[in-house]
């Protein structure tokens, strides 16, 4: 379970109510896994909701689910490759203009930039050298790119509609893997740009007053349809998950936070070793990882 310090009531507390009514929650790499928890999750406390997803296909089947489970809710979605939504000066493509134009009239007080890849066991534990330049520059553009500009595009709008003790929320999905993880070096380095990116906004909106929370949800082993490891103590199922994130950013508490406990402890035994230590212990489990998955021949130590 999660644990949350009190905080006075607010759009991510629910129930529906008068203030939910026009107001909407964003969801990106909403299709599977924690974002499509996250958007059941959102719905449930009342807010109108918009998915995002790269694979039309999977979005549709997406919109009828929420239609059907939360009929008081409006749906809205939109298809984007977050890969190449943007170039790399920052410009969004033409059908990046019109997604976000598309939701841009909308009171949007909730983004959730959830979408992210790079850390399949299965296949993304490789050496940084195997890696093509193609192969880094996704991960930038989908884990970096896409969630810092689509933030600076829909912040106007979350300031505007954001007022003393009625804020808007920024949750950015962080992850455990910011300490540093072999073999998916690149992945590691971006949510630790989350973490710093979260801190920074959200020292900057506070020193302007503006009334709009930064949140990155650092969150370590999650089972999900994607990302299938079975549950056990210290890896909760991704409805939970998804529970415990928004039970968190609607509470008080640091900008960076775990909202399960079972990671918040992994954290402290992290934290409390001398980081050649802990760095060995990773190479150990990452190594073997790799081994199970059939991505090298042997441990490497």
């Amino acid at each position: 379970m999660g644990l949350t310090s009190s905080k006075p009531q607010n759009i991510l507390s629910g129930p529906r109510g008068p203030a939910h009514r026009d107001a909407y929650a964003l969801v990106t790499g909403a299709t599977s896994g924690i974002g499509r928890d996250l958007a059941h999750e959102l719905c449930s406390r009342g807010l109108n909701i918009i998915v995002h997803g790269r694979d039309s296909t999977r979005l549709e089947v997406l919109l009828k689910e929420l239609r059907a489970q939360h009929p008081a809710c409006d749906v809205k979605g939109f298809v984007l490759d977050a890969a190449t939504a943007f170039n790399a000066s920052g410009e969004a493509t033409e059908e990046a203009r019109r997604a976000i134009a598309s939701v841009g009239g909308l009171k949007i007080k909730v983004l959730v930039n959830n979408v992210g890849m790079g850390h399949n066991p299965a296949k993304d534990f490789i050496a940084f050298t195997e890696q093509t330049p193609a192969q880094v520059a996704t991960i930038i553009q989908v884990n970096i790119s896409f969630m810092t500009f689509l933030t600076h595009a829909l912040l106007p709008g979350m300031q505007e509609h954001a007022a003393a003790g009625d804020p808007s929320f920024i949750i950015n999905a962080g992850s455990l893997a910011d300490l540093g993880l072999p073999w998916v070096s690149v992945y590691s380095g971006a949510k630790a740009y989350i973490a710093g990116f979260s801190k920074g906004l959200d020292s900057e909106l506070k020193g302007e007053g503006q009334h709009v929370e930064v949140i990155s949800a650092l969150i370590g082993d999650t089972d999900s349809d994607g990302h299938k490891v079975g549950t056990s103590l210290f890896t909760p199922a991704s409805k939970d998950m998804a529970r415990m994130i928004i039970d968190s950013a609607a509470g008080s508490g640091p900008v960076v936070r775990a909202p399960y406990w079972g990671h918040r402890f992994q954290m402290w035994l992290c934290s409390i070793q001398p980081y050649r230590l802990l760095q060995k212990g990773m190479i150990y489990n990452v190594a073997a990882l790799r081994e199970k998955n059939g991505l090298v021949t042997k441990k490497q130590v």
